[in-house]
């Protein structure tokens, strides 16, 4: 009996399929983006709902690159009540729906929303001061431009490397040295 319990385990741990929780889908400069990452933005509407997964990924590459040249200056955190007002805009487009199952879903805390809504404020900042000469037809087109540049300059390596839920067992046998 013990006998049989045990083939019973070997064999359900031997065709046990691994899930996958996350995957990293691209670095950039050492930053990754990840499965979860497009998730988050996906399930909390922070971008445009049409956008494709390529769309959002390339978005969330854009993002990392102004914020990351961003962190070269030094761009003013947005006051408390502008990001809390950002927030109740954010709010009200999801009305009806609980935040918490939200982020929840999204797999992020509810300060998320709150550090996206500050870096898209130092964004703006930044892009107007470094773009202020400009009206905003070739302004829209110099940052379209300014951001392939930072596109060129940086290190981007598309990825496929899953984490998978379970992980399969070596396989059994003499060890080869």
């Amino acid at each position: 009996m013990t006998a049989s319990w045990i083939l019973v385990c070997v064999l359900m741990a031997a065709t046990q399929v691994p899930a996958t929780l996350d995957r990293i889908l691209v670095v950039v400069n050492g930053d990754m983006i990840t499965l979860s990452d497009v998730r988050a933005v996906r399930v909390l509407k922070l971008l445009p709902a049409d956008a494709g997964d390529d769309e959002v990924v390339q978005a969330l590459i854009d993002r990392r690159l102004v914020l990351a040249e961003m962190r070269r200056f030094q761009v003013p955190d947005p006051a408390p009540e502008a990001v809390a007002a950002r927030r109740s805009q954010w709010m009200a487009a999801h009305l009806g729906e609980d935040p918490a199952r939200l982020f929840m879903m999204a797999g992020v805390r509810a300060d998320f929303v709150d550090r996206w809504i500050a870096d898209e404020f130092r964004r703006e900042v930044y892009l107007q001061q470094r773009f202020a000469a400009l009206d905003a037809d070739r302004r829209e087109a110099a940052i379209r431009l300014w951001i392939e540049s930072l596109r060129l300059r940086a290190v981007i390596v598309p990825r496929r490397q899953e984490f998978p839920a379970t992980t399969p067992a070596p396989a059994a046998g003499p060890s080869r040295r």
